[in-house]
This record gives C-alpha cells, sequence and structure tokens, in this order.
C-alpha cells in the first residue's frame, strides 16, 4: 500500500479488537500517516530500513505514527509525488501539523523513532541510515527533543504504540525468514518509487 496525501484520523472501530490488550490495533503501512485521540486505538507496524516516527502529547489526549521508506524526494521531482508521505520530508512534518491543528502543543510533544535497520544489504547505499539521519537533523532544525529511540543496527522490528500514553511495545525481528520477508517488501517499494521517478538512483541487484 502506498500513500495518499492525506493524514488519516483513526476513529474507534477501525483495525481489529486485540483481547488480550484490550485496544483496537490499526497498522500503519509504509507511506502512511494516522493520528487519533481515541483512548482504545494503538498503532501497529513492521519496520526494516524504514523509520516510524511516534508522535503525542499526553496533555491535548492526541498522538500519531507514520512509516516513511526514504528521507527526502529530489528537488527536480515530480509535485505530486514529493508530497508522498513515504518521504520522511513529508511524513514527518504532515504529522506534526496534524497533531498541532487538532490541539498538540510544540513544547508538550514527546518523540520516539524507531526503525533505520541494514536489512537491505544488496541496495547501493545504506537506506536505513540515511532515514535515522534525517529524522535526527530534522527534530534537532525543529528544537523538539526525542525522547527515545531504537534505530539502526541489523535487525528490523514490530512496533505498537499507544498514542494517548506513548508506551511503546518492540519485538526485535533477527530470524533469517523474517528480515527476508522484510527486505523483499521493502525491495518492491524501492522498485515502485524507482519507476515512478524514471531514474535509476536507487540501484537494486
Amino acid at each position: 500500500m502506498l500513500a495518499t496525501n492525506t493524514v488519516h484520523q483513526t476513529m474507534r472501530g477501525e483495525g481489529y479488537y486485540d483481547q488480550v490488550m484490550d485496544t483496537h490495533l490499526v497498522s500503519v503501512m509504509a507511506g502512511v500517516c494516522h493520528w487519533t485521540k481515541s483512548p482504545d486505538i494503538a498503532f501497529s507496524t513492521t519496520l526494516g530500513s524504514c523509520v516510524s516516527v511516534c508522535a503525542y502529547d499526553t496533555h491535548a489526549g492526541i498522538g500519531g505514527m507514520n512509516h516513511f521508506i526514504l528521507p527526502m524526494a529530489p528537488e527536480n521531482e515530480d509535485n505530486r509525488i514529493s508530497r508522498s508521505f513515504r518521504y520522511g520530508s513529508a511524513a514527518i512534518e504532515s504529522l506534526l501539523n496534524a497533531l498541532y491543528s487538532h490541539g498538540a502543543a510544540k513544547n508538550g510533544l514527546h518523540i520516539k523513532l524507531f526503525g533505520g535497520g541494514k536489512v537491505l544489504n544488496k541496495v547501493s547505499d545504506n537506506v536505513g541510515q540515511r532515514n535515522i539521519d534525517f529524522a535526527r537533523r530534522y527534530f534537532q532544525r525543529e528544537n523538539i527533543r526525542i525522547e527515545s529511540e531504537d534505530v539502526g543496527g541489523d535487525k528490523g522490528r514490530r512496533i505498537i504504540f499507544f498514542p494517548q500514553t506513548g508506551k511503546v511495545l518492540m519485538r526485535s525481528l533477527g530470524d533469517k525468514k523474517e528480515l527476508q520477508n522484510i527486505a523483499t517488501q521493502e525491495k518492491k517499494l524501492l522498485n515502485t518509487l524507482s519507476a515512478e521517478r524514471g531514474k535509476d538512483d536507487i540501484e537494486l541487484f
């Protein structure tokens, strides 16, 4: 699933109900942003080289998550594509603006960062590290502290984020088959982006 250019407000009843956690789990796919004020919703995603920002304001009772594939679109890229949430430059800014416009305050915002693993060993550059570096620079420029992060390494991650409280459950994915599945999905996404660009700046072997 690839992005639209709307940050999705997740409402009660979406996703599926998890009896153990007593909450509705909503998947955040690559290229998508979600936010909610509902107390019984949690966001989940699986990350390899992609990065997710979990942002929340407990006072305003709001939080959201994105899932981006690459840091930034090239300067000469088609404007429709460059606004896509598969790029960190659009995904982070749009998520924060959605939270601000629905009651979050910049000085009350908490940020947690996940992903950016080196799982695409046959890609010509380290996509994961580029995603991490971009996110860190973005929040440094905005003077917003990253409260916690689990990034990099040679593993994937399964994340469950509770936007009302900021709680995160994380499971490391290091099994060879798990990593191969993640890498296969991410290669498909990168190939799609490369085809849309009509360029060979993402080299897959």
